[in-house]
């Protein structure tokens, strides 16, 4: 595709804001892009999304300029390969805990002599069905943004390695099972996990890579952006139908 990736958008300096999908219906992923959300996250980590309605989604998506990132449930490099190859270009590895993870994780997104990826672009969607084999070869890591994400204590004393990995473009912080972790559970602004996330973005920006994360109470999307991180991924399909119709409800129920 001519259009610029997640990552040539990001590596040129723009912020992005994003959305998390739980694929309720490719209609969800069409109206949030027409909303103006750039990218979307499929979640297959807590998700209940399979291949196939990735892919019906990825449609609908990029239908209306928007591009679909997944964050897959674990470090699986078969099915790593096959988000690739079905032409995700975006993918997140939640619970990155090593370099030795970081370096597995990265070598499962490239092809030889850079990793262990399998080749098979006569036929994958990722190279137009074959038709575009060859540029897609000379040109996927140009596109292709593989994230980390630090969420455990073993993660964020290993974040220096860990960001410092070749092929991992970008670390993502998640406070939520940071702070979980770190025996402070719901507390995500808690200030030891504000100085842990503070420690993560050092060590990111000294190595030179992206910052992703999500908003927490005292921190939106705004100040993030402010704070130094290039990609956040706040609102969710779910949440956002949810207070809808919450708030709907409340609002017109009888005896208003």
């Amino acid at each position: 595709m001519a259009d610029r990736s997640i990552k040539e958008r990001l590596k040129s300096g723009e912020k992005i804001l994003s959305a998390w999908l739980y694929g309720l219906t490719p209609a969800i992923g069409e109206i949030m892009a027409i909303a103006g959300y750039p990218s979307l996250l499929i979640d297959q980590e807590h998700g209940p999304v399979g291949m196939e309605t990735i892919h019906v989604l990825m449609l609908a998506a990029e239908t209306r300029g928007a591009k679909v990132m997944v964050r897959v449930p674990s470090h699986d490099p078969t099915h790593v390969k096959r988000l690739l190859d079905l032409g995700v270009q975006t993918v997140m590895f939640p619970m990155v805990d090593s370099a030795a993870e970081a370096e597995a994780v990265a070598a499962a997104c490239l092809y030889p002599p850079h990793g262990r990826r399998g080749l098979a672009t006569g036929g994958i969607r990722a190279a137009s069905f074959g038709a575009d084999a060859k540029n897609y070869i000379a040109t996927y890591r140009e596109r292709q943004l593989v994230m980390a994400q630090i969420e455990t204590l073993r993660g964020l004393e290993q974040v220096d390695a860990i960001a410092g990995t070749e092929g991992i473009d970008l670390i993502f912080v998640g406070p939520n099972d940071l702070a979980a972790t770190m025996g402070f559970i719901g507390q995500r602004d808690h200030p030891k996990v504000r100085a842990a996330i503070d420690h993560i973005v050092a060590a990111t920006k000294k190595q030179g890579k992206l910052l992703g994360t999500v908003p927490t109470e005292q921190r939106d999307a705004r100040s993030l952006f402010a704070a130094g991180f290039d990609l956040v991924v706040g609102a969710s399909d779910v949440g956002l139908l949810r207070e809808a119709a919450s708030a709907q409800y409340q609002a017109q129920k009888p005896g208003k």
